[in-house]
């Protein structure tokens, strides 16, 4: 008998909530989190949340990756002059303040009251409205717990930023439909959080933050944000790499940088989702139904067609679905068989069988059965390859939809 959707919010939340201290205020700890950082590091941790994200040096990483994470989600939302953005979880407000200062018409919510104080006072006295924008800076605060409902009397926005903050959440499935609720039917949820890792160390720092400062440090795995993108009604969702910085690629170390933050998507969870496909249609030109997409980390790197791949890939899915996943290996030996299982969550949900050498194998994927995440491994092993040497390339894809 399958479980209802009350019973698998229910299992969720206890299973995101089993390592948390029991017996902790969380909601008292976030509403006291200023006094509380105050009593225990003095003014200067004031002055820490009115600077922030300017922290200086000598190391200056923690700068860079605040400022890089900023640009880069609002350069690929391409929100239009005057959008309407909800700031989630303000905190001091440094993004209300930035987006305001681009001509948006920013409401930041938090349910400390003290944070928002210090929002409203680096916006107030920011010397410079919007340039070239012709209009004032447009930046409120309310205090309002989203796990309680949306915030009342509000136009719906076009947009929502939950920056480093959706894991001080007790209960964040409510959040996340409360946000949605907040949104237009087209409207884009931006999320920026960490991949829980799960080791020994990570717990044992995370617990002690919490016991510290009272507040809820609990990041998700990337399988717990999609099931609660896909249980709050975001069903259109898709998971982004970041890559900064300055490079020479004729120099092998510049090279691995790249490669480094190319795999950068494993360790951290930044996403776009929306309840309706329109966003990556019209804003990402995400190919239309008749189209075929040839995704990247497989080589060689042709922009269309089939693309190799090693014995157990893994890839992310476009947010169209359901869709048909098309199977081929063009080099394999006559008489033999090629099994590939493809599963989403650790649950098998397909499997094509590859009989002749170049021949396609088509498998139909559905939206409910898989996390926007596939696992393909092939049973067949293809050696020596025409370099002479053992080869992992054993099976090539494309996707249609």
């Amino acid at each position: 008998m399958s479980s209802s959707p009350a019973e698998d919010r229910a299992a969720f939340l206890a299973e995101i909530n089993k390592h948390i201290p029991a017996g902790v205020d969380w909601k008292k700890g976030a509403i006291d989190y200023v006094s509380n950082l105050i009593q225990q590091g003095g003014d200067g941790n004031r002055a820490y949340l009115m600077a922030k994200p300017f922290i200086g040096g000598p190391d200056y990483k923690s700068f860079y990756d605040h400022i890089y994470r900023f640009l880069n989600a609002f350069e690929t939302m391409d929100l239009p002059m005057r959008a309407r953005v909800l700031d989630v979880a303000a905190g001091p407000g440094w993004i209300s303040h930035y987006l305001a200062k681009l001509g948006y018409q920013v409401v930041g919510t938090d349910i400390c009251a003290d944070l928002l104080e210090l929002a409203r006072e680096r916006c107030e006295t920011e010397p410079a409205p919007p340039y070239g924008a012709n209009v004032p800076l447009s930046a409120r605060f309310i205090t309002h717990d989203l796990e309680e409902g949306p915030i009342e009397g509000e136009e719906p926005f076009d947009a929502a930023i939950i920056e480093s903050a959706l894991h001080h959440f007790v209960d964040p499935i409510s959040a996340l439909e409360n946000v949605r609720a907040s949104l237009k039917e087209d409207g884009v949820l931006c999320i920026l959080e960490g991949v829980r890792a799960g080791t020994p160390e990570e717990t044992a720092e995370l617990l002690e933050v919490m016991e510290k400062y009272q507040t809820l440090e609990r990041p998700y795995s990337r399988d717990q944000l999609v099931r609660m993108l896909k249980m709050t009604g975001f069903s259109h969702f898709e998971f982004f790499s970041s890559i900064n910085g300055w490079f020479n690629l004729e120099q092998p170390q510049d090279q691995q940088r790249l490669n480094t933050q190319k795999q950068s998507v494993k360790h951290f969870n930044f996403l776009l989702a929306s309840t309706s496909d329109k966003f990556f249609k019209d804003v990402l030109k995400r190919p239309a139904a008749s189209e075929t997409v040839a995704l990247e980390g497989m080589f060689p790197p042709e922009v269309k067609g089939f693309r190799w791949a090693e014995a157990n890939a893994e890839i992310y899915l476009p947010p169209h679905q359901p869709l048909t996943l098309s199977l081929r290996n063009p080099i394999l030996p006559s008489g033999q068989h090629q099994l590939v299982q493809i599963s989403s969550d650790g649950v098998e949900v397909a499997r094509a069988t590859l009989t002749h050498p170049g021949k396609t194998g088509e498998v139909v994927i559905e939206a409910d059965v898989t996390a926007r995440r596939l696992r393909l491994r092939s049973s067949f092993q293809w050696s020596p390859a025409w370099d002479g040497q053992n080869d992992s390339r054993l099976l090539s894809y494309q996707i249609k939809w």
